[in-house]
């Protein structure tokens, strides 16, 4: 059973398969997922739900403060919440201030801001109206408590060393004025915000790197931050939510197609060990 007329054994074959071939099928697998735009069904979470309700219910004009709490490595695993995140805030044309948490995140804006450019320029944003870059002007706990209370004294000029007062946030006095925190952090940074505007009442929602989402569910539980979207997989979950494509999904789709190649060797390795090897340990 399992052998040709020329003495060749299927299950031997199974039994004896170079691991070679599995690292490059992987890899083939890989590559081709990552290039093709296929979206792959993906059961999405309760918490990815909430989170997009609730960037769904922002009103045209409601102020959303937008902190890059992240490094340059975190940002990758967050990438593709971090876009799809913005792409609902402008979308609901909501007015954006975008502000640093930690000075390795400085550049990361401009990706983004780059990457969506078509929604950028078809809703019509502009510099002070729309939107406003304040760089890195949370740089400690003192800094954030300040600004919740007396956002005009502790923070008057934008990244770029012009007065707020010439933008949307002249109309800013403190946390009652923000409609939504959206936080990405990769640190401990997010309990200042927590501490100095959730608790204090400001909505905050917050992507997080996977070693966090133990930290932040607690967080969740008790209402003081009211969804998360749980690393590279909650992004895609909110890509999949949106029918767009982007870096998560096409992460996802990669890994959930290498898990079933994975699968599948394991299941042909096991049916040469049954059907050749034991048998023949048997006689």
């Amino acid at each position: 059973m399992g052998e040709t007329k020329q003495g060749f054994n299927l299950f031997k074959a199974f039994a004896d398969y170079d691991r070679r071939i599995i690292h490059a099928t992987m890899m083939i697998v890989m590559i081709i997922f990552l290039l093709l735009p296929l979206k792959l069904p993906l059961i999405v979470s309760e918490q990815t739900n909430k989170y997009y309700n609730i960037l769904n219910n922002i009103k045209p004009g409601d102020k959303v403060l937008f902190v890059f709490d992240c490094e340059p490595s975190g940002f990758q695993e967050l990438r593709s919440g971090i876009i799809a995140t913005m792409r609902m805030l402008l979308e609901r044309e909501a007015k954006i201030a975008v502000i640093i948490g930690v000075p390795e995140s400085i550049a990361l804006p401009g990706i983004v801001i780059d990457t969506l450019q078509e929604i950028w320029t078809r809703k019509g944003y502009e510099y002070g109206k729309n939107y406003v870059y304040l760089g890195y002007a949370w740089a400690n706990d003192a800094s954030v408590s300040a600004s919740a209370t007396n956002w005009q004294s502790a923070i008057r000029k934008d990244y770029y060393g012009d007065p707020i007062t010439n933008t949307f946030l002249k109309d800013v006095n403190d946390w009652k004025d923000w409609a939504l925190i959206c936080d990405f952090p990769t640190a401990h940074f997010y309990s200042s915000i927590i501490n100095h505007y959730a608790l204090r009442g400001t909505p905050l929602i917050m992507n997080c790197i996977g070693v966090m989402i133990a930290l932040i569910r607690p967080q969740v539980d008790i209402g003081t931050v009211k969804a998360y979207l749980g690393s590279t997989r909650g992004g895609a979950e909110l890509e999949y939510v949106l029918g767009t494509y982007g870096p998560g999904l096409q992460s996802m789709n990669a890994f959930s197609v290498l898990h079933y190649v994975t699968i599948g060797f394991v299941i042909i390795g096991n049916i040469g060990y049954f059907m050749y090897t034991k048998k023949n340990q048997r006689g």
